[in-house]
């Protein structure tokens, strides 16, 4: 994506398609038999979503160890037709002690289920931040948590997946400087709400900056609260000319709460119309 348009997102653009397409109910497995995908959808699920899901288990596992199964897998299986079964197959070899991998082949690749990680509480003693993560998303993928120390993490661990609606508190060594603790800093999961995925160790607070005004639309940063305004003319029968502007926190990827209102001065009523919406 050219760099002039992901200016001030921390969103790509896979995951600002991808999750427009979830909010519209329209969202498709991987695993899905071809001719049943969507247009849009053989482009973002079969080729950007595997693609991503298969960055996250290489991550898991270690790029070397998935470039020998993967390696494995082609030489078990060229010039012949396998089944998905076939390749899960290899993964499930318990000699490999990669540990489970059902969160990718049951959860990322046969489900629509979306990846949220939220970080619930901190709390700190003399050695250590405790930090507690949920999971409140649908998918048991591996994450990181880690210590921020301004842009760059001075400490990371990684964890295994926890089942929709579990808890686990994460230990992190007290280090001068560590302004936040952060849930996949990198962005390697698509999660579908990073506003949560993030905790100030000063006051303990969400890191979410106070809100910036910016012009008609924009790209959506987890980061910061955007409320974007326009000037609006209208006219009707009984109002008149009215003038306005329409003002709203509507951006790309869509939130799971929008609102708009567009307070306007009606010239034929001499007196205040407009709309909203939620």
């Amino acid at each position: 994506m050219p760099s002039f348009l992901t200016k001030g997102t921390d969103y790509s653009l896979f995951e600002i398609a991808t999750q427009g397409i979830t909010f519209e109910r329209k969202n498709q497995a991987p695993e899905t038999f071809s001719g049943d995908f969507l247009p849009i959808n053989y482009g973002l699920d079969v080729y950007e979503k595997t693609a991503v899901s298969l960055k996250i288990l290489a991550k898991h596992v270690g790029q070397d160890k998935f470039d020998e199964l993967m390696q494995q897998y082609f030489n078990t299986w060229k010039f012949k037709h396998p089944q998905p079964a076939d390749f899960r197959k290899i993964w499930e070899d318990d000699s490999l002690n990669i540990g489970p991998v059902s969160w990718f082949f049951d959860g990322l690749i046969q489900t629509t289920g979306q990846i949220d990680y939220k970080i619930t509480d901190l709390k700190q003693d003399e050695k250590n931040w405790k930090a507690t993560v949920k999971n409140v998303g649908k998918v048991a993928t591996p994450f990181t948590v880690s210590a921020m120390k301004g842009d760059s993490a001075i400490f990371t661990t990684r964890l295994a997946g926890m089942p929709t609606g579990e808890e686990t508190v994460v230990f992190i060594p007290k280090k001068e400087g560590i302004s936040m603790i952060s849930v996949d800093f990198r962005h390697l999961l698509p999660d579908v709400d990073r506003s949560n995925n993030n905790i100030k160790t000063s006051g303990l607070m969400p890191k979410v900056e106070p809100f910036r005004l910016k012009f008609a639309l924009g790209l959506g940063n987890s980061q910061k609260t955007t409320v974007y305004a326009t000037p609006i003319i209208a006219t009707n029968t009984y109002d008149k000319l009215m003038l306005g502007a329409w003002i709203h926190n509507g951006a790309l990827p869509q939130k799971t709460f929008e609102w708009s209102v567009a307070p306007m001065y009606s010239t034929g009523t001499k007196s205040l119309a407009g709309l909203g919406n939620v």
